[in-house]
């Protein structure tokens, strides 16, 4: 049996602007609920696991070419860590945010170079786990090997 991911990466599906504001589309508030959902399952695990961590992913994905990104506070990742947050989140896991992507592969990318996942070497035994929707998995397990 695969013991349960203790440091999460959850990726964005986008954030809108509009109504003097930014907020973020279902599909990210859907995989933020599921991380938070996945993380209260497993509460033993996160509190007893040194490292333990949800990482959010996402700058300014959909914005429109030239447009100036949201200010700090209103990017994808840092809306969905705020919403994860007022889930209870912070009462089993630490969490981080990566706001300076626009794709999948920068996500990971940054999320890597800007140290977000500390120092945890992934194995069978102390697996990634991944956040996002069934139909972008296969291209996030591919990029997250590569990474």
């Amino acid at each position: 049996m695969t013991p349960p991911a203790t440091v999460l990466l959850v990726f964005g599906r986008g954030v809108t602007a509009g109504d003097g504001g930014y907020r973020l589309t279902a599909e990210s508030v859907a995989r933020t609920e599921a991380a938070v959902a996945y993380v209260h399952a497993h509460a033993e695990a996160f509190r007893r696991t040194p490292g333990a961590r949800v990482v959010f992913t996402g700058g300014w994905p959909h914005g429109p070419a030239g447009e100036p990104a949201p200010p700090p506070g209103f990017r994808e990742a840092e809306l969905m860590r705020a919403l994860a947050r007022e889930a209870g989140l912070d009462a089993y896991a630490r969490s981080a945010a990566e706001t300076h992507s626009r794709t999948t592969v920068q996500n990971l990318a940054h999320t890597v170079q800007d140290g977000l996942l500390g120092t945890t070497e992934f194995t069978a035994r102390r697996p990634l786990g991944l956040v996002s929707h069934p139909w972008h998995l296969p291209r996030v397990r591919l990029l997250a090997a590569r990474v």
